[in-house]
């Protein structure tokens, strides 16, 4: 019984619900809209080259792996600034000294047998004419992983507000032409 009492009272409720929605939605004005895209192109030349260079070494100790790592990267920065790259554009990308495990099949165990560390530089090159000298130069000081140039723009939000630009200058030319449509 007292379920029979609930579901008539939530049909009864439910009515009411869909006959006042249905009174609401004929009292609003309904919109009219017309959706306009378009798109800005810029054309750049990049400006900005950027090389990635990291220093990897294994070995027991890794107090002497960090000295002869760090002996290395400052070499390499050193001779980077030589080459006139600004300390802004140099900077340190990653760190990691990891433990190399040993699996000893007889025993069933792994067991710490050295590291392996990991240091890596990411520098900004803005004259592209040093670039190939530099990437030349970088394996002579020690560096055994280089990854770049990877070229790109400095101030990219520049040309990406020519480009806005350019696509809100087209739709608003758009919207003009279908607005005078619809007067006809």
């Amino acid at each position: 019984i007292i379920l029979n009492v609930v579901l008539v009272v939530a049909g009864i409720v439910l009515l009411l619900s869909a006959k006042a929605l249905w009174g609401y939605s004929k009292s609003v004005v309904s919109a009219k809209t017309i959706t306009v895209s378009s798109e800005g192109k810029v054309v750049v030349v990049p400006d900005l080259a950027t090389v990635n260079f990291s220093v990897i070494a294994e070995g027991a100790d890794p107090v002497k792996l960090q000295e002869d790592n760090n002996g290395k990267i400052n070499d390499a920065i050193s001779y980077l600034k030589g080459e006139g790259i600004d300390v802004k554009d140099i900077k340190t990308s990653g760190y990691n000294l990891n433990p190399k495990y040993v699996y000893n099949s007889k025993t069933g165990k792994s067991y710490i047998d050295g590291y392996i560390l990991t240091q890596s530089v990411e520098v900004k090159i803005r004259d592209f004419s040093k670039v190939g000298k530099i990437l030349g130069v970088l394996p002579t000081k020690g560096i055994n992983d280089v990854n770049g140039p990877n070229f790109s723009v400095d101030d990219p939000e520049k040309f990406l507000n020519q480009a806005r630009e350019q696509a809100f200058t087209k739709a608003k030319a758009k919207a003009a032409a279908m607005a005078g449509y619809v007067g006809s």
